[in-house]
């Protein structure tokens, strides 16, 4: 219910993509396909195997080159393989830390990024459902 709640609050602030790409087990592609449908995206939802748990960013790298507009990607997985890519987007620093069911925004240069990502915001699954409140 709360994934439903934050993905129509998402649809409200304003995120858009233009592809989700999600691990293919079960609780991340249920995610994806509820942020799908709220976004207008369900014939946009691809499974990736490079982000089931235990994702290194070394194949997940290699498997975002082929994704033209990164600007586009709206990418579903597991913690902490998702802290460990922000931390590579945004330099290779510490592993940002993430709330369960949250999403961030970040942009980046390329992939991999030629320099330093910046994280343009992070919202817990929470505040998003407030959004549509």
């Amino acid at each position: 219910m709360v994934i439903a709640l934050a993905a129509a609050g998402m649809k409200k602030a304003g995120v858009e993509a233009g592809q989700i790409l999600t691990s293919p087990y079960r609780r991340a592609r249920q995610t994806a396909e509820v942020v799908a449908a709220a976004l207008g995206l369900r014939d946009h939802v691809e499974l990736l195997p490079e982000m089931a748990s235990g994702a290194r960013w070394t194949l997940l790298h290699a498997a975002l080159l082929a994704y033209q507009d990164l600007s586009s990607l709206l990418l579903v997985g597991h913690q902490p393989d998702l802290s460990e890519l922000a931390a590579g987007l945004l330099g290779g620093g510490p592993a940002v830390s993430f709330a369960p069911a949250s999403m961030a925004r970040f942009e980046v240069d390329g992939i991999p990024p030629r320099g330093v990502g910046s994280l343009v915001w992070c919202r817990r699954a929470e505040d998003l459902a407030r959004l549509d409140a």
